[in-house]
């Protein structure tokens, strides 16, 4: 039909033919129709105008009036009298008024049915929802988003009360809401749904919306109906929750941070630019320095480089170096330093610190923590001194002491062991080498660590010989108490005794028990020496002679022991040499029996073996074994020397002195008086036995 209207050939066509069935109704009803045959023209000027508009009205009129001139003229030869003109002219106005009134009303109906049209594809496109209801809050009219979010279609829903279609609750408590439509009924006015509104829609789906609805009124201003707008709100509204999660979980973080650093037991705090720069600012310290420093938080924001201020001027420079050391560092930096309060106090502090950097890698500034180590720093002290004072005590105690760590390395040798020893602190600690150092024999070196290992724990008088720096030995009884008494950083550690005299002393006890049994359980000599001698190799030496005076005045050998039983047979051979190379008797054993004074000889030289051995493969021998010290005790009886007791110690290849006879090579003095106060009541005692050897 709207195609139709808007060609204008149709419109201007339909305009002809109704003027021309008008002409042919006027004609054949002329006689009927003779008042008012000109009144179908009327009706098709209002046909014509009515629908094809304007133009073609104009057209039906001025045909119209045409066909009227023309029944006039058929009708009367005189034309229109003077009575008639009127008319004529009256229904020529008529025609055209009917044209330009069909017009406007066509015009009017237009625009209202666009208006209304342009108000329906509006309502139907928008993005909210929209319901309208009668007076009754029956349905007219839903849109598309309307249909979407109830789930009822338009035509299901019109005409059903708003309550069918539209059913809405309290998203917290679940309970029925009032529809808006009733309120806006009841109230006559504009109203909002309250928050938290969940729509349930046909198929039980729950919408989250918010809406308003207002009131229709007519022109005469009486309520005829409602309208509703509402929307989806669920994706904003969980879009809300998570915000009001978000910001309640920040809040909550934020709160958890300040209680954090609230309850840090020092100065939090962040700056920006270099430490010793006065540019340098704070933007943020924890209320904490207060009551720490004495100083307000304003004090320390609104002062530039305050932290550095405040730094004890003797501790001024050197914390302002760490600072920049640390500043320029990407490690964790920690400075000590003192800080002045705000009541004049110096206290011991302890910054850490972290550097601060740019997308570039460049440092910033700082944020750390500054914590009151006065307590700590002072109790340090205290202890330092009191460590010192008992570093004093092991180091001059009368008492050995050394430590060693988890690699094995020494850490404690105090002055005790250096006296005994001869190895200072400086040789001997971190030195591995400990055994090697004072044990040099490697098989008795292996037989005192083995020793050693076999104690599983603490244990008491472990003792073993040490080679002191100058070759010379002692015996040193350890104790080793680390399991019961830990020490940090030592592994084990242990006091040891300078046990060498008591050693000395015991040794010359047994000696002397064990000779006096020998001396006085035979009356022969020969038999006596030779038990003798037995006695003191290995005890005492590792070379025994025992020689007596004969007719003649030579020595002569009555008892030769060696510490290796395959020389002894040689030592007999040398022996017996020996007679014929000593003429002036001025040395050796002869010396002895002139003087019957002991001779010592700590230090047996190659002059003195050249001297007394004459023949060359004996002198060779003599030096392969190694003789290293010697000592002659005069047998005297009765104010008479009548023989020797010689005691000879020699090196094996290892370089070492053989234990427990030691004592002998430290001083003459113990040596001599021991042997002679076992030979002297024998040879007084059995002198006349001795007089059979005929000794002058």
């Amino acid at each position: 039909m709207k195609q139709l209207h808007n060609s204008w050939l149709v419109r201007y066509g339909f305009a002809v033919s109704v003027t021309v069935l008008a002409l042919l109704v006027s004609l054949l009803f002329s006689n009927a129709l003779v008042e008012s045959r000109f009144v179908v023209f009327c009706g098709a000027v209002a046909l014509a105008a009515w629908f094809g508009g304007l133009g073609p009205g104009l057209l039906a009129s001025v045909l119209s009036i045409a066909a009227a001139a023309f029944i006039f003229l058929a009708s009367s030869s005189a034309g229109l009298s003077d009575a008639e003109l009127p008319q004529f002219l009256i229904f020529a106005t008529v025609l055209l008024g009917i044209s330009s009134l069909s017009e406007v009303q066509i015009r009017g109906r237009r625009q209202a049915s666009n208006q209304g049209e342009l108000f329906y594809t509006t309502l139907s496109s928008i993005g909210d929802a929209v319901i309208a209801t009668n007076q009754d809050g029956q349905i007219t009219f839903m849109n598309t988003m309307a249909e979407m979010l109830t789930g009822w279609r338009q035509h299901e829903a019109v005409d059903r009360n708003i309550g069918e279609v539209f059913h809405i609750i309290n998203a917290e408590t679940r309970e029925k809401v009032e529809n808006p439509i009733d309120r806006v009924m009841r109230e006559n006015a504009v109203i909002g749904l309250a928050n938290h509104t969940l729509l349930i829609n046909r198929n039980g789906d729950e919408v989250i919306i918010d809406d308003s609805g207002a009131p229709i009124r007519s022109a005469d201003g009486n309520v005829t109906g409602a309208v509703m707008v509402f929307r989806d709100i669920t994706i904003r509204r969980r879009a809300e929750l998570d915000r009001d999660a978000f910001a309640s979980e920040i809040t909550r973080e934020r709160q958890r941070l300040k209680d954090i650093v609230d309850s840090i037991p020092g100065v939090v705090w962040e700056s920006w630019g270099r430490p010793d720069l006065p540019t340098e600012r704070t933007d943020f310290v924890s209320d904490y320095v207060e009551a720490m420093l004495g100083y307000s938080k304003e004090e320390w924001l609104n002062t530039s480089n305050f932290w550095l201020k405040i730094v004890h001027p003797d501790d001024q420079k050197g914390a302002a170096d760490r600072a920049v050391q640390g500043y320029e560092s990407s490690e964790r930096d920690v400075n000590e330093f003192r800080w002045q309060t705000k009541d004049d106090r110096s206290i011991w502090v302890q910054a850490q610190s972290v550097t601060i950097r740019d997308v570039e890698g460049k440092p910033v500034g700082r944020r750390g923590v500054t914590m009151d180590i006065t307590e700590r720093r002072t109790s340090e002290d205290r202890l330092r001194a009191s460590e010192e004072r008992l570093r004093r005590v092991f180091e001059n105690m009368p008492i050995l002491m050394a430590a060693s760590d988890d690699n094995g390395n020494l850490v404690v040798w105090n002055r005790e062991c250096e006296r005994v020893t001869g190895y200072s602190a400086e040789e001997m600690i971190g030195n591995r080498q400990m055994w090697e150092t004072v044990a040099p024999d490697p098989t008795y070196r292996a037989q005192a660590i083995a020793e050693f290992q076999s104690y599983p724990g603490d244990h008491r008088n472990f003792e073993i010989e040490i080679t002191r720096k100058d070759g010379t030995t002692r015996v040193v009884s350890w104790s080793n108490f680390s399991q019961s008494f830990p020490v940090a950083g030592w592994s084990s550690w242990a006091v040891g005794i300078d046990v060498t005299e008591r050693k000395d002393a015991e040794t010359r006890q047994e000696f002397l028990a064990k000779a006096s049994i020998i001396l006085s359980s035979s009356l022969d000599v020969e038999t006596t020496m030779n038990q003798l001698a037995e006695l003191a190799v290995p005890t005492l030496g590792d070379w025994c002679t025992a020689s007596m005076l004969d007719e003649q005045g030579w020595l002569k050998p009555v008892a030769i022991k060696h510490i290796d039983p395959a020389k002894i047979a040689w030592a007999w051979d040398l022996n017996r040499q020996r007679v014929d190379i000593v003429p002036d008797r001025t040395q050796g054993e002869y010396k002895v029996i002139n003087t019957g004074k002991s001779e010592f000889a700590p230090v047996i030289t190659d002059e003195m073996l050249a001297a007394v051995i004459k023949n060359p493969d004996d002198l060779r021998l003599i030096r392969e074994l190694g003789l290293t010290s010697t000592i002659i005790v005069p047998l005297t009886a009765r104010g008479r020397t009548m023989g020797t007791f010689t005691l000879v110690w020699w090196l094996p290849s290892h370089g070492g002195i053989s234990q427990n006879r030691t004592w002998l090579l430290r001083k003459t003095s113990p040596a001599a008086p021991l042997l002679q106060s076992a030979m002297l009541s024998y040879m007084n005692k059995y002198v006349v036995n001795v007089s059979s050897w005929k000794l002058r």
